[in-house]
């Protein structure tokens, strides 16, 4: 912006196309390496080189050419930018000005420049929808009407900034003065944002898309733009029509999920029923800090999960909620029920998570032996621990058996070998996958446990080089000796699990 109003100014103040071109392309360029020529700076250097480059040589500016220049220089920079989101969001914001918005024109060729900011802001949602579900796991819904406001007020605050720049270098009082502007409106840009996410259905959550949904996707909108241009109304409705509907695919029944984040030396896994309900249990590190913020919260979007619909605490270890803590502070998340296990002697860090919970508006539930939770067509049974108080917090631990169809599944905390001794009565003697108790600490997963169940796979939440020592030589002697498939976070990261019922998958992400 800045350096196409310097060319401007340049070309009627010397009356010079070329001289006009070789002083505003050098400060753009000069501009463009001061700010790293990175991503979207430089497809704006490489677009505006060449729309100045088209008015001397007397050529009519194209700016899909441009933008297939910027895109190849860069790509010539750097191939492995077509990972990048910012270099997607930026080409894709440009590509569904320059051809998305002329289709709305057509719709509405009388109020098109009253509405022109609106069709500019859906031009650019169309286009880049794909790619922040596919990055970013979710889309603000009041994101165009933001643009509204917001990319009018850039040219004020742009000219502010560069008067307070002008003046600060006379007397830094008035350019202090200059900079209060632009401060009031990134403070009006922090309060809408703000108010937004206070509104109802701020975003819509659905998770990574599969690549062929994107595909899908893509192909649809190439067909309402072609019908667009071939002035087929009616069939850009039917495409639009369908371009929404795919939107259906995210809250269709599917499988059942288990992942077993990697939290380092802690505990964090997320369970989502065919019915897509969100359930946690268990969220926290004592070798991750902001667990909660950079690897829960993220990794629940991942799977489509924009609100929770239950939070499990197995017991009062930081390890198992220092991340659930930030989730109860994080306004932007929602919990409908939060669970702990039943006891009589409470600790100040148990106390402390009702609290939390009651703040935020969460129906709290307490769970002990012989209680069940039925979640859709899955089913929690609690095998310990029963209401009674207990020295040793780990042997309050919250123990659940999972059920759906001919797969199962047993969380187990922190249990330790007493614990083990008094639940292996009330489990079947095989079961499909086993959380390995207390990240593999010695205390548990005894040979009376292990050769009493048997069980296919076994995945063990643990941080490298711990100081614990977990998990411990004799206890994965003893899961080789028991177990087929053995997974620990430390050497495999993220861990998920895929199942309909009676067949699993078991994917890994390091």
């Amino acid at each position: 912006m800045l350096g196409g109003t310097i060319y401007h100014l340049l070309r009627k103040r010397l009356g010079s196309y070329p001289v006009a071109a070789v002083l505003g392309g050098s400060f753009i360029i000069m501009y463009g390496v001061m700010a790293g020529l990175s991503g979207a700076t430089l497809r704006a250097v490489v677009m505006l080189i060449v729309s100045i480059g088209a008015e001397v040589t007397g050529r009519r500016y194209d700016s899909m050419t441009s933008v297939a220049a910027a895109l190849f220089l860069m790509l010539l920079q750097n191939p492995y930018q077509m990972n990048q989101a910012g270099f997607l969001l930026s080409f894709g914001a440009v590509i569904g000005i320059a051809v998305i918005q002329p289709v709305w024109k057509e719709w509405f060729p009388q109020k098109f420049h009253f509405m022109e900011g609106l069709f500019v802001s859906l031009s650019v949602q169309l286009v880049l929808t794909p790619v922040l579900l596919y990055f970013f796991y979710e889309i603000p819904i009041y994101g165009m009407l933001l643009n509204l406001i917001v990319v009018p007020m850039m040219s004020i605050l742009l000219f502010v900034l560069i008067l307070a720049v002008l003046l600060g270098a006379m007397t830094s009082g008035l350019g202090i003065a200059a900079a209060k502007g632009a401060e009031c409106i990134f403070t009006i840009y922090r309060l809408l944002c703000k108010w937004s996410e206070q509104l109802p259905f701020h975003t819509i959550c659905t998770g990574r898309p599969p690549v062929y949904w994107l595909i899908i996707y893509y192909v649809i909108l190439i067909l309402f733009v072609w019908a667009g241009y071939q002035k087929h109304k009616k069939r850009q409705i039917i495409w639009l029509l369908c371009l929404g509907s795919l939107f259906g695919f995210f809250y269709l029944p599917g499988r059942l999920t288990v992942c077993m984040f990697d939290v380092g030396q802690g505990d964090g896994i997320y369970v989502r029923t065919p019915e897509r309900l969100h359930i946690l249990i268990d969220g926290g590190s004592s070798s991750i800090k902001k667990v909660g913020t950079y690897v829960l919260k993220n990794g629940i979007k991942y799977y489509g999960g924009g609100s929770l619909d239950y939070v499990l605490v197995s017991h009062s270890d930081s390890d198992h909620y220092s991340g659930i803590v930030e989730l109860l502070e994080e306004p932007t998340v929602s919990i409908r029920h939060f669970v702990l296990p039943a006891t009589s002697n409470p600790d100040d860090a148990y106390l402390e998570l009702e609290k939390l919970a009651k703040e935020k508006g969460c129906e709290l539930l307490y769970i002990q032996k012989g209680d069940s939770l039925q979640l859709g067509s899955v089913r929690f049974e609690c095998i310990s621990p029963k209401r009674q108080f207990y020295e040793d917090k780990n042997q309050g631990s919250m123990v659940l058996y999972m059920k759906y169809r001919q797969f199962d599944m047993l969380f187990t905390g922190d249990m330790d070998e007493t614990v083990e001794r008094e639940v292996v009565a009330q489990l079947p003697k095989q079961i499909t996958v086993l959380k390995v108790a207390h990240h593999g600490s010695a205390t548990a997963s005894s040979e009376f446990f292990l050769k009493r169940i048997s069980f296919q796979t076994a995945m063990v939440s643990v941080g490298e080089r711990n100081r614990y020592g977990h998990p411990a030589k004799e206890v994965m002697e003893r899961l080789c000796q028991n177990s087929s498939f053995i997974y620990l976070t430390k050497d495999h990261g993220g861990i998920t699990i895929d199942s309909d019922g009676v067949r699993y998958t078991i994917t890994t992400m390091k």
